[in-house]
């Protein structure tokens, strides 16, 4: 197995220790190449697709985005509990179209 061949922004190879380093908050390109398999038996097959990576090329710096509230250090903290939202049927006619839609209600 060989490792993953990484180029920085300027097209130089990054050395394996320094791939981690170098794909925190960039935008990358990633060129693959896709491996087909025919599975099964006269009529019964079935298509079987893997990517297979080849090779990343840093294209730039990517800006940093404020953390998700799903993404914590400490999960044993308590579960996230979204924001609630509006109900968007409000200004809508009253119908039975989406009956129970945005409450989570099941008929």
């Amino acid at each position: 197995m060989q490792p993953l061949v990484v180029y920085d922004a300027n097209n130089q190879f990054v050395e394996p220790l320094q791939v981690n380093g170098a794909l925190k908050h960039v935008l990358v390109e990633i060129h693959f190449g896709i491996i087909h398999y025919k599975i099964g038996r006269g009529s019964e097959t079935h298509d079987s697709f893997t990517a297979v990576p080849k090779q990343l090329v840093i294209l730039q710096t990517a800006p940093i985005q404020p953390l998700s509230a799903y993404k914590r250090k400490n999960v044993r903290s308590g579960p996230v509990r979204p924001k609630g939202f509006e109900d968007f049927r409000k200004d809508t006619p009253s119908d039975n179209k989406g009956k129970n839609v945005a409450s989570g209600s099941r008929a």
